[in-house]
C-alpha cells in the first residue's frame, strides 16, 4: 500500500466516519472479489448532479445504534440520491 487516508473525524469507539481510502503501490487484477469504487469527479459534480440515481452501499458497519461490533458478513443496500435542499 502506498498510502491510507482515514476520515479526520474517525474514532475507534464510535461508528461514525468509519471510512478510509487506500492508494495501492501496484495495479491489481479485478475479479469477483476485487472491484473498483466509482466516485464522482469533484470538479464536474454539483451537489444535485446525481439526484434520482440509485447507488449501492456496502460495508461491515453497525446496523443498530447500540451494537458492540460490526457485521460478520459484508452488508449491501441500494439507496436513491435526493436533493440536499
Amino acid at each position: 500500500m502506498a498510502s491510507v487516508a482515514i476520515h479526520p473525524e474517525y474514532h475507534r469507539r464510535s461508528a461514525y466516519f468509519d471510512v478510509a481510502l487506500m492508494t495501492l503501490e501496484r495495479a491489481v487484477d479485478y475479479g469477483d472479489y476485487v472491484l473498483p469504487v466509482c466516485l464522482p469527479e469533484a470538479a464536474t459534480s454539483s451537489p444535485d448532479a446525481h439526484r434520482g440515481k440509485l447507488v449501492t452501499l456496502t460495508g461491515w458497519g453497525l446496523r443498530r445504534r447500540n451494537a458492540l461490533r460490526g457485521e460478520t458478513y459484508l452488508q449491501r443496500t441500494h439507496l436513491g440520491i435526493f436533493s440536499q435542499k
